[in-house]
């Protein structure tokens, strides 16, 4: 008769759950099985097994499930218990007396040989979480350390499913570290739910957990392009298109709103009734109490007179240091406990919501520090407080794709790091991997990131990168698109799209962005040597990023050490891949991103069809369907569905193919623009719908 911890992780949010058979065997065996998964129990002893596909994923041993009283001592290591809200006179002056013992409840599950873990969250450290002890507790604690802004309780295993824990509360997990071969699962009390998620592939996994803990929204489009922005040390002075406005959910004592909020009760309260407050950050800090309705709204309508301003979206900053000991809120059967890592859900949840109310669905959009278990339906969410170093950036990189690869889509953080001021070298460095993120901002503590403060050349490879993303926005926004109805990830790490080649498990200096695109940031300057992977297959280069004139190919897998120029960074193009571009030099992403397309065709393979789905770039709206088919003798580019503006074709095949009659397009240009660009282009005549590029038939040489 244990009641259940509040407030619950709530499921299927936003989104049906998927109809499935479920078989339940009885007997001396019993088993149950759903999509494709089994779990097998074995009574004596008892111990379980999840079998798909007709092998093992993973095993719950005998003696893996078990109840243990802890000697308090042996658990003041946890990170609820170090943390300084917990320690600190202020936070915590009239300290309970501790039980003797906790009682906790613990399941193991088996590690296979070579099995590899990943996601928790946004963890900075390594990025294969084999041999971690790792605490799902949010922390304020920057990029350096094993402390975390957006803690999620779900793992990602090779062995092919997902695991995550339907816990708010702190949930501990050695994985590897305790006992090697076992990864274990402990929080206190004596009740422990957990969902076992199997996919034939990590998307396929992503996709069914984003459905049980929440689909995101889809941002708004202009949202793809640059953000600029300042700390409370620094002020650009000057009126940006769009308005953008830092809120957080803490009140000074010595704000003019904070007596009201007293009076009115909106604070966290302690359990003598007085209002939390400590002097970390600001002197006299109470925290919003988002369980209070009459504060909620009241929030809600401070956010609503700033958008009468002309704000159009709040960076929602901090909501990782949350009270959790002898206080109490409105909802009194809140467990503080579990409010400590749900506080952010709520407090992004209403900012995000009233965005919406305003702007519409599809026009709402936050850019949160703080998160949790589905916290990616309020996006989008950037990495916190980086030293501006390349090791401040390798921490950034590894956080972000732990985070997508726990759930998260779109990810940013600070360009040329936050804290310090990063050398030129490092901050051209970075804008390569801050533009070619899902999301891209400038931002700095105490000193500026505009690009002409680090020199010309600075604010010359920023206009090429950012002509570049603006280009690419209909491949960006099909696959926000995806991630929206889907739970696709955007930015991911290389073992999503390649989880059979083991040598993509321990990448974590490059990813893919979307499917076709392979970004391998540069951790030097121009004189380092950078080494990045290219799995199998042909890989074109993407020009001007990575080079000019003709694109090299290269023939994965292969890893590739090269000295890179400061002005690039290296970037391929998946084989079989179909790029949707617009055209250049739009100097933004909201466009009419079905006009004037450039569909680029890469290594068609024969005998197989691929599909590119172009946007309008109003919401989800697809504008055309486009169906790519390869024999010996041909490439066919139809659209099948929708219509498209004034369109081009452009082919990239090895080697350059002798093109022969083209059927409702024009061969475009020479030789010599077939060296400069790369690919045979192709002017698609007024109307057509499609276009037949026959090879080796009256040949012309290109």
């Amino acid at each position: 008769g244990i009641r259940p911890v509040t407030p619950e992780i709530p499921l299927f949010p936003n989104a049906t759950p998927e109809s499935s058979k479920v078989t339940i065997s009885v007997g001396d065996n019993p088993s149950i099985s759903s999509g494709g998964l089994t779990a097998a129990i074995n009574p004596k002893p008892y111990s379980f097994t999840f079998n798909a596909n007709n092998r093992v994923i993973t095993t719950a041993h005998p003696k893996s499930q078990f109840i243990a009283d802890v000697a308090q001592r042996w658990t003041t290591t946890s990170a609820s218990s170090t943390t300084c809200l917990a320690n600190e006179t202020s936070a915590n002056p009239y300290r309970s007396l501790e039980p003797h013992s906790v009682r906790y409840i613990a399941q193991e599950f088996n590690i296979s040989p070579g099995e590899k873990f990943y996601g928790f969250g946004e963890q900075f450290g390594a990025f294969v979480k084999n041999g971690q002890h790792i605490d799902i507790w949010n922390q304020d604690g920057g990029t350096a350390s094993e402390q975390a802004y957006k803690c999620v309780p779900f793992y990602f295993s090779t062995a092919g499913y997902g695991l995550f824990v339907k816990h708010a509360v702190e949930v501990e997990f050695e994985v590897g570290s305790e006992k090697v071969s076992r990864v274990a699962i402990s929080i206190r009390g004596e009740q422990l739910e957990y969902f076992f998620i199997y996919g034939r592939t990590p998307l396929e996994v992503l996709s069914r957990y984003t459905l049980l803990t929440g689909r995101p929204a889809l941002p708004p489009l202009w949202t793809f392009g640059l953000w600029l922005s300042t700390s409370f040390l620094t002020d650009y002075g000057a009126k940006t298109v769009t308005g953008f406005l830092e809120v957080n959910p803490y009140i000074s004592q010595l704000s003019p709103l904070f007596d009201e909020c007293v009076q009115e009760g909106y604070f966290i309260k302690r359990t003598d009734g007085d209002v939390w407050q400590w002097n970390l950050w600001q002197p006299g800090l109470a925290i919003i109490d988002f369980t209070n309705p009459a504060a909620r709204q009241w929030y809600k309508s401070k956010l609503v007179s700033l958008m009468d301003l002309g704000v159009d979206t709040f960076k929602t900053d901090f909501a990782e240091r949350i009270p959790h000991l002898n206080i109490k809120y409105h909802e009194e059967k809140y467990d503080s406990y579990a409010m400590h890592n749900m506080y952010t859900i709520l407090y992004n949840q209403l900012v995000h919501e009233t965005l919406e109310e305003r702007y519409g669905k599809g026009g709402a959009v936050v850019f949160a520090r703080s998160s949790f278990a589905g916290g990616q339906r309020f996006p989008t969410h950037w990495g916190g407080d980086v030293e501006s170093t390349f090791e401040g950036m390798a921490e950034t990189l590894r956080g972000g794709l732990s985070l997508t690869l726990s759930g998260f889509a779109f990810t940013s953080h600070d360009i040329g790091g936050f804290e310090g001021t990063p050398p030129a070298h490092v901050y051209i460095r970075w804008l390569a991997y801050g533009l070619f993120s899902s999301h891209s901002r400038l931002h700095g503590s105490e000193s500026y990131r505009v690009p002409w403060v680090y020199g010309e050349e600075a604010a010359r490879i920023l206009a090429k990168y950012l002509n570049e993303k603006h280009r690419l926005m209909p491949y960006v926004w099909s696959h926000a698109i995806a991630a929206h109805r889907l739970g696709y990830p955007m930015q991911r790490a290389m073992l999503v799209d390649f989880i059979d080649d083991r040598t993509t498990h321990s990448l974590d200096q490059q990813y893919m962005l979307g499917p076709s695109l392979l970004f391998a940031p540069v951790f030097g300057d121009d004189t380092h040597e950078t080494e990045y992977y290219l799995p199998a297959g042909t890989w074109t280069a993407y020009t001007p990023l990575l080079g000019s004139g003709k694109p090299r190919i290269v023939r994965g897998p292969r890893w590739v050490k090269e000295v890179v120029p400061l002005s690039e960074i290296p970037t391929y193009v998946r084989a079989g891949s179909v790029l949707a571009l617009g055209p250049s030099d739009m100097k933004k992403p909201d466009y009419n991103l079905a006009e004037n397309v450039e569909l680029r065709v890469y290594h068609p393979e024969v005998g197989k069809t691929a599909t590119c789905e172009i946007p309008s770039g109003h919401g989800a709206e697809i504008a055309a369907t486009v169906l790519i088919t390869s024999d010996e003798n041909q490439v066919v580019v139809k659209i099948v569905e929708g219509l498209l503006g004034e369109w081009s074709i452009r082919l990239f095949e090895d080697p350059t193919p002798k093109i022969g009659d083209v059927v409702g397009a024009t061969l475009d240009g020479t030789g010599e623009e077939c060296a400069s660009h790369g690919g045979i282009l192709f002017r698609v005549a007024s109307g057509r719908t499609e276009v037949i590029i026959r090879r080796n038939i009256n040949p012309v040489t290109v």
